[in-house]
């Protein structure tokens, strides 16, 4: 209970982000411009592969500030001599862009 507002979260406890990519893969994805779409893909599996496993409500921001730290320290990616490769900070941004058109479509659904 929030403010005295009862909340049902059974749908965003059962519903992992994985699930939830793919359908935002699946039915708005399609809409936006074929050069959007390509880049919304990667972006979204790269998403599914950090964060998928999670349900909707499990979903807190110190898992998303964790992600997204990890993501610009370059953790997931080395060089050849086992050196850290950290992505653009406008990549990340983008990435967590997408989580929130996601989060954002989720509500209104």
């Amino acid at each position: 209970m929030v403010r005295g507002v009862y909340i049902v979260r059974t749908t965003a406890e059962h519903m992992t982000l994985a699930a939830t990519l793919n359908r935002y893969t699946a039915e708005v994805t399609p809409t936006k411009r074929p050069s959007s779409q390509e880049c919304e893909l990667r972006r979204a599996a790269i998403l599914e592969r950090s964060l998928g496993k999670y349900s909707l409500a499990a979903l807190n921001p110190e898992i998303i500030a964790h992600f997204r730290d990890m993501r610009l320290a370059g953790e997931d990616r080395k060089d050849e001599n086992g050196k850290p490769i950290p992505r653009a900070n406008n990549t990340v941004r983008l990435e967590l862009a997408l989580l929130g058109h996601l989060f954002t479509i989720a509500i209104k659904e």
